[in-house]
């Protein structure tokens, strides 16, 4: 059997998943595990299968990483922020992901954001996005039936269009065979 490789929805890259996938696969088994560093040297050489798939120049290489530490630091920040009604601290991040109404991105704070109606639909669109990508990771769990069936139900509830759902976890989401009974 040949293992297809494609990319994530929206993944965007100068090599075809094919060839990454499997010199990934080839990596891991010559060195028992799959590391980053391990790709990143791999791929130094230009006739390495995955070589166009970084950036070489130094100098745009170190402003791109400054630029995702500066992602890391905004989405690290939190706020602290007193119940009155418990008097318990609770921590929430600072700061979120939005588009503007002139398309542009970049970060907005939580307060604002979730005071904003297109915002906070934004935010909850993501946040059922990302869930659906760990149940599409973790769909073979039957374990998870239970958590699925949640996000299910939400989704329902808030009324958003499901994607249809293949392979192992469909039948677990769905009560059939391979989950016990309670």
């Amino acid at each position: 059997m040949t293992t297809m490789y494609k990319w994530k929805d929206g993944y965007r890259a100068s090599v075809k998943a094919q060839t990454a996938g499997e010199r990934l696969e080839q990596l891991r088994e010559r060195n028992g595990i799959l590391t980053a560093k391990a790709v990143v040297d791999d791929a130094r050489p230009e006739e390495a299968p995955l070589h166009k798939a970084f950036e070489w120049r130094d100098e745009v290489a170190a402003e791109k990483f400054r630029e995702d530490q500066a992602r890391n630091i905004i989405r690290a920040v939190t706020v602290v922020v007193r119940d009155q009604s418990t008097d318990e601290d609770m921590q929430t991040r600072a700061f979120v992901v939005v588009q503007k109404d002139d398309d542009t991105s970049g970060y907005e704070s939580v307060a604002v954001a979730m005071s904003d109606d297109d915002m906070r639909a934004q935010i909850v669109k993501r946040a059922l996005d990302e869930l659906e990508g760990w149940r599409d990771r973790y769909e073979e769990l039957q374990e998870l039936a239970r958590i699925y069936e949640a996000i299910e139900t939400t989704e329902a509830t808030l009324a958003r269009p499901r994607k249809v759902r293949r392979g192992p976890a469909r039948t677990a989401r769905h009560g059939e065979a391979g989950v016990a009974a309670e």
